[in-house]
C-alpha cells in the first residue's frame, strides 16, 4: 500500500501555481519577443520611408541643379517690381517710369529666377473649381496689368507681366504695368504656364485627372487663347471621371501627389526622372481616390513636399526654434498642461552660440538671391521706394516693418522678406539680422526644400490646413494667400493667433485676424492642433532635413 501511495504521488500533475508560474514566464518572453519583434517592424518602416525620402531628394537636386543652370529672361513685371521709384527722383507719377525710377537689372533678374523656379517646381495646388478652364490652382496670386489683353486670366499667365505690351516701353500707372526701362515686350498671351505652375509643370496633375492626351501637351490645339485648358482636356468621354477625381481630392494629399506629377509624370523641357515603375505599390499609392497618385511613407501616409520652407528648423537650416523654458518673454505662453515654452528668433541652433543675442548675429544667406538684391534698402524701404504706382490690396509681413510696396507684391507671390517674430523685446539695433537700426525685421532666409513624413503617429510637426480651412478660403477667393502666407513656410507651430495655439500673431502685421480669420463670428475652426500638438507630433517625423547624411543645398 505504501508502495501504491507513492508511485500515486510521483505521477501527479502540476499544482495551480506551478501553471500561474509558468504562464507568467511564458507571457513575459512572449512580451519580450513581440516588443522585438515590433521594434524590428519599426526599425524596417522608418529603414523604408528613409530610403524613399533619399531617393526623392536626389532627384529634386538634380531637378534644382538643372533649373539652376538656366537663366530665365525677365518680363516686363519684374522689371518693374525691380526698380525703386523715389519721391525725390520721381515726382510725378504720369511721367514715364524712366524719367525717374532707378532701375534694378540684377534685382530684376533676381525676381524673374523666383518666377521661374515656383512655375517649375510647384509644391501644392487646390481644386478651385470643377468646370474649367482651369480646375487647378498651384497657389498663385493674380498679377495686375495682363487682363486688358487677355480678361481676367491673363493677370494668372506665366511668366508674371509677359503679355504687358508697350510699343515705347513706357505706358502709365495700373491697371497697365510700366516696363520701367525696357524698350518692348513679347506679346505672348499664352505665355509658358498658368495658376502658378509652367504647362509642362502641371501635365502630370492634368493627366492624371483624366484628361485626354491634347489636355497635357503644351499646346493650344483649338486656338483659343488657352493651352491645355478644360476644353482640351476634357469632353463626353471623360468628364464624369474628371468631375468625380476633382470632387474627392482632399488638401492633405496634394503635395504628395505635386511631388509624384514632377518628378514621374512631368513634361516640357525638363520632362520626368523617374518612371512609375521604378516604386512599389508600398510607396505609392491614391489614399483619397482622385486619380492622384501620391508618394506615401510606410505607414501608408502622403509624404509633405516644401520647396520653401523658411520658417522650418533643422540642422540644416535655422528656421524658427520652440524650446522648453521657463524664460518670461513676449513670445512665452503657457500650453494647458502648465508648460512654458519660448518660441526664440530664427538663429540658435546646435552650430551656434547658446547665447541669445549672439546666435542673432548669425547672417543668413539666400542662394537665389546672392547679392542680397532683395536686402537692399534703398529697394526695400518705404521711406526711399515710396513713388511707385503699384498697390496691393492685401497685409504682407513687410508692411509691418516698414518694407516697401515693391516688397509687398513680392511677398504675395513668393514668400515673406521679414522676421516673423520682430517683438519689442528682441528688437536690439545692430544685433538682428541687418545689424542696423530702422529695417530691424528684414532679412534673407536660407532654405532647403523639404520631403516629409510624419512617422509613426501620421501627423507631421508642421502647420497644415485642414479641410474646413481650405474651403473657407475658397469660399473668400484668398486660399492662394494663406497657403502663401503660412502652410508653404512648414511653420513648426500654429498659424492661428487665440484659438488653440499659444502664439499671439496679431500684432506682426501677417499672422493676423484679417487673414487667418480662426475666432471671426463667422468662421471658427477648432480642428487646427496647437503649436504644443505640433511639437510633440515632430518628435518622430523623418524628412530629408532630419536624416543623418542629408545633402546640402539651397533652393
Amino acid at each position: 500500500m505504501g508502495n501504491l501511495i507513492a508511485a500515486n504521488r510521483s505521477r501527479r500533475g502540476f499544482t495551480l501555481v506551478e501553471l500561474l508560474v509558468v504562464m507568467v514566464i511564458i507571457s513575459i518572453l512572449l512580451g519580450f519577443i513581440l516588443k522585438a519583434g515590433m521594434a524590428a517592424v519599426r526599425s524596417a518602416q522608418v529603414q523604408a520611408t528613409q530610403a524613399l525620402i533619399t531617393k526623392l531628394e536626389v532627384a529634386l537636386n538634380d531637378r534644382l541643379d538643372a533649373l539652376n543652370q538656366t537663366r530665365p529672361d525677365p518680363a516686363s513685371a519684374h522689371y518693374y517690381l525691380a526698380q525703386v521709384y523715389n519721391s525725390g527722383y520721381y515726382p510725378n507719377q504720369n511721367l514715364p517710369p524712366t524719367y525717374g525710377a532707378m532701375r534694378g537689372d540684377l534685382r530684376a533678374q533676381t525676381i524673374a529666377w523666383y518666377d521661374y523656379i515656383k512655375r517649375e517646381m510647384p509644391d501644392v495646388f487646390f481644386v478651385q473649381n470643377t468646370t474649367g478652364p482651369y480646375p487647378i490652382n498651384f497657389a498663385a496670386n493674380a498679377w495686375v496689368g495682363n487682363s486688358a489683353y487677355l480678361g481676367p486670366l491673363g493677370n494668372y499667365v506665366l511668366p508674371m507681366g509677359n503679355a504687358i505690351y508697350a510699343p515705347n516701353g513706357d505706358v502709365p500707372a495700373p491697371p497697365i504695368m510700366p516696363l520701367s526701362g525696357v524698350s518692348s515686350a513679347t506679346y505672348n498671351p499664352a505665355g509658358s504656364g498658368i495658376y502658378g505652375a509652367s504647362y509642362g509643370a502641371a501635365a502630370g496633375i492634368y493627366k492624371n485627372l483624366g484628361y485626354i492626351p491634347i489636355g497635357y501637351d503644351g499646346v493650344d490645339n483649338n486656338g483659343n487663347g488657352m493651352i491645355d485648358d478644360w476644353s482640351e482636356g476634357v469632353n463626353s468621354s471623360n468628364q464624369a471621371i474628371v468631375m468625380a477625381h476633382l470632387s474627392n481630392h482632399t488638401h492633405n494629399t496634394a503635395r504628395a501627389e505635386m511631388l509624384y506629377a514632377i518628378l514621374v509624370e512631368g513634361r516640357g523641357p525638363l520632362g520626368s526622372v523617374f518612371n512609375k515603375d521604378d516604386f512599389s505599390s508600398s510607396e505609392v499609392a491614391d489614399t483619397d481616390d482622385d486619380g492622384l497618385p501620391e508618394f506615401v511613407d510606410a505607414w501608408g501616409n502622403p509624404l509633405q513636399f516644401f520647396r520653401w520652407p523658411l520658417l522650418y528648423h533643422s540642422d540644416i537650416q535655422r528656421g524658427q526654434v520652440i524650446v522648453q523654458s521657463n524664460a518670461t518673454s513676449t513670445t512665452s505662453s503657457t500650453n494647458p498642461g502648465g508648460t512654458a515654452w519660448t518660441l526664440f528668433p530664427p538663429y540658435a541652433n546646435p552650430a551656434e552660440p547658446a547665447s541669445l543675442f549672439n546666435a542673432m548675429q548669425v547672417r543668413e544667406q539666400d542662394p537665389l538671391d546672392v547679392n542680397q538684391q532683395l536686402m537692399a534698402p534703398a529697394w526695400w524701404s518705404s521711406l526711399y521706394n515710396n513713388a511707385t504706382p503699384f498697390s496691393l490690396p492685401v497685409t504682407t509681413p513687410a508692411a509691418g516693418e516698414g518694407g516697401s510696396v515693391p516688397a509687398l507684391p513680392f511677398e504675395y507671390y513668393f514668400y515673406r522678406l521679414s522676421e516673423p517674430f520682430p517683438v519689442a523685446s528682441i528688437k536690439v539695433p545692430g544685433v538682428l539680422w541687418d545689424r542696423g537700426t530702422t529695417y530691424i525685421g528684414r532679412r534673407a532666409f536660407y532654405s532647403k526644400f523639404l520631403i516629409l513624413s510624419g512617422g509613426l503617429d501620421g501627423l507631421p510637426g508642421v502647420f497644415i490646413y485642414s479641410q474646413a480651412d481650405l474651403n473657407h478660403y475658397l469660399s473668400n477667393g484668398t486660399m492662394a494667400w494663406a497657403l502663401i502666407a503660412n502652410e508653404n513656410l512648414a511653420l513648426p507651430f500654429s498659424a492661428s493667433p487665440v484659438a488653440n495655439g499659444f502664439v499671439d500673431f496679431t500684432g506682426s502685421g501677417f499672422y493676423s485676424q484679417t487673414t487667418i480669420p480662426y475666432n471671426s463670428s463667422t468662421f471658427n475652426d477648432t480642428t487646427q492642433p496647437s503649436s504644443s500638438d505640433l511639437l510633440q507630433a515632430a518628435q518622430d517625423d523623418i524628412s530629408n532635413q532630419t536624416m543623418a547624411g542629408g545633402t546640402g543645398g539651397g533652393r
